[in-house]
């Protein structure tokens, strides 16, 4: 079985700021930086509600 991978939390903002910032898709993003799209949905749904 696969261990469960750790990102940074600067990673993580990087991430949510592309999703915020640019004209590209969510799931595009995602699969450019090779993570599933419904994880970096819920780190952009953290992010916003921690900034609320």
């Amino acid at each position: 079985m696969q261990q469960r991978r750790k990102y940074r939390r600067e990673y993580k903002l990087e991430a949510v700021q592309l999703v915020q910032q640019s004209n590209i898709p969510l799931s595009q993003i995602a699969d450019n930086l090779s993570i599933n799209d419904n994880m970096l949905r819920r780190w952009v749904k953290e992010h916003t509600e921690s900034n609320k």
